[in-house]
């Protein structure tokens, strides 16, 4: 994934819901395999993972276009990421975002929330199957 402890990324477009905020770290979390994305003002906070950890064959289909955005021409400078949904009671109920996937060019530091076109995925993919 991301190797730093914490580093800063410029997301021009924003996040979907939070297109006001630009700028993003992304810093290791005491409970791997989740870092946390926390915009710079500190309001806003997202947990978020690869989803490679828990879905191995995870083809998100993403546009060319969106990685041109961000200018991530090479593979090694693209990570992708999914915001994590906590639920308080039940650990078992987490679930993850494919559908909208965090993209990341890791070394121009520049990142968006891209929306993948396979259809098999979901805002709410349970991370842990029962």
């Amino acid at each position: 994934m991301i190797n730093e402890k914490s580093i800063g990324f410029d997301f021009p477009e924003g996040i979907l819901g939070f297109e006001n905020i630009k700028k993003f770290t992304i810093k290791d979390s005491k409970y791997k395999p989740f870092s946390i994305m926390q915009s710079i003002n500190k309001d806003v906070s997202f947990l978020v993972t690869s989803p490679f950890n828990f879905l191995s064959e995870y083809l998100p289909d993403i546009q060319e276009k969106d990685w041109l955005d961000i200018k991530a021409k090479e593979e090694d400078e693209k990570v992708i990421l999914c915001i994590i949904n906590m639920h308080v009671n039940d650990y078992k109920d987490i679930t993850a975002n494919l559908k909208a996937p965090i993209i990341i060019n890791k070394k121009k530091l520049l990142g968006k929330q891209a929306i993948c076109i396979n259809e098999k995925y979901s805002l709410h993919h349970k991370v842990f199957k029962e």
